[in-house]
């Protein structure tokens, strides 16, 4: 794909970027909300700087494949084979990819509300896009360690934030303690489902949440679905702490609306590095 090529949004785009039901996870509706059909890739590339190149285009060729943009200057409606991008054709054509696109809306069909009745081939579409954003991601956790989607909004004024640690293992859960407390943040530990809500069903609400995936009493995509549902929590940071990095676990995160991703076992200067992107590039020392 051109970096040069300036995409436009579709009526169909317009439609989706405003749908409450959109399924399209947070990067790509942000992303689809950029396109202007002034703005080459390569000046998007600046607003999205944790984006490669390459996974830049292969996501505007999905959502011209989709036909939620189009290049300004219109292919002939025979080129239709314009909008597919190499790299794109290469990652699903992948054996793993479609593993593990397959297992994602098999997941989604028992899982995610609302997908009860949604047809099989719609489901799948839904979670390839997710994969391949997912695999973006991955790139970006085997040479940092995690992965974090920029903040949408200016962190709040004033230094310390409000951390929820959401951690089984009593020597993750002190440790990850220890990180945040460190850095100046305000910090409570849950164990369980029931020391989840006890926090979440109070005020204020947490700036950031770091959750496992694997609790006794509940999964934590489960906790991850409930936050993003819910509609005074929608600024909260949701950042998966977890051994589970296949692409299939990365994209469960990606439709549920998680920021990031860090992969245990982790170094403390990861983790630092990961909870101040989170919160905004700052620790409350530095505020």
């Amino acid at each position: 794909m051109d970096l040069d090529t300036v995409f436009v949004k579709t009526r169909a785009g317009i439609d989706e970027q405003f749908d409450p039901r959109s399924r399209l996870s947070t990067a790509f509706r942000q992303f689809l909300t950029a396109i202007d059909g002034k703005r080459t890739l390569a000046d998007l590339k600046k607003q999205f700087a944790h984006v490669s190149g390459n996974d830049l285009g292969m996501w505007a060729s999905e959502l011209a494949r989709l036909r939620y943009i189009e290049p300004v200057e219109r292919y002939e409606a025979t080129q239709t084979s314009s909008y597919a991008y190499e790299g794109y054709v290469q990652v699903t054509g992948d054996p793993e990819f479609k593993k593990a696109a397959a297992e994602v809306s098999q997941w989604m069909r028992a899982n995610v509300k609302a997908e009860a009745k949604t047809p099989a081939k719609e489901l799948l579409k839904t979670s390839q896009m997710a994969v391949l954003e997912a695999t973006g991601n991955m790139q970006a956790i085997e040479r940092r360690g995690f992965f974090m989607q920029p903040p949408t909004a200016p962190p709040a004024a004033g230094g310390a934030r409000r951390v929820l640690i959401v951690e089984d293992d009593n020597a993750q859960a002190a440790l990850l303690n220890a990180i945040a407390t460190r850095e100046g943040h305000t910090v409570e530990v849950a164990r369980n489902r029931a020391g989840v809500l006890e926090v979440l069903n109070r005020l204020p609400y947490p700036d950031l949440i770091l959750l496992d995936v694997e609790l006794p009493d509940v999964n934590g995509f489960t906790i991850l679905e409930k936050v993003r549902a819910h509609p005074d929590m929608k600024d909260v940071r949701v950042v998966m702490v977890t051994s589970r990095t296949e692409r299939a676990d990365i994209a469960k995160g990606v439709l549920l609306g998680a920021d990031g991703y860090i992969t245990k076992p982790y170094r403390h200067a990861t983790m630092t590095a990961a909870i101040r992107q989170a919160l905004g590039g700052t620790s409350a020392h530095e505020t």
